[in-house]
């Protein structure tokens, strides 16, 4: 739920400064985070390609990343 809350805010515009305030995390550790749902979208948008299924959502999430 916290990295979700934090990818959020990420997106929405929030500053690496508030985040690492807000949630007591290093910078490190948001760009890993940040880093790790990029990999993942990527992947879910991949297998959705192999099988024939389009999820324009992961499609808008990876964008806005």
């Amino acid at each position: 739920m916290k990295t979700a809350r934090i990818l959020d805010e990420w997106i929405g515009g929030a500053t690496v400064e508030e985040l690492v305030e807000r949630y007591r995390i290093g910078p490190g550790d948001l760009d890993s985070r940040v880093e790790r749902a990029e990999w993942l979208l990527s992947a879910a948008e991949a297998l959705g390609e192999t099988i024939g299924v389009s999820v324009p959502a992961v499609s808008r999430a990876r964008s806005r990343l």
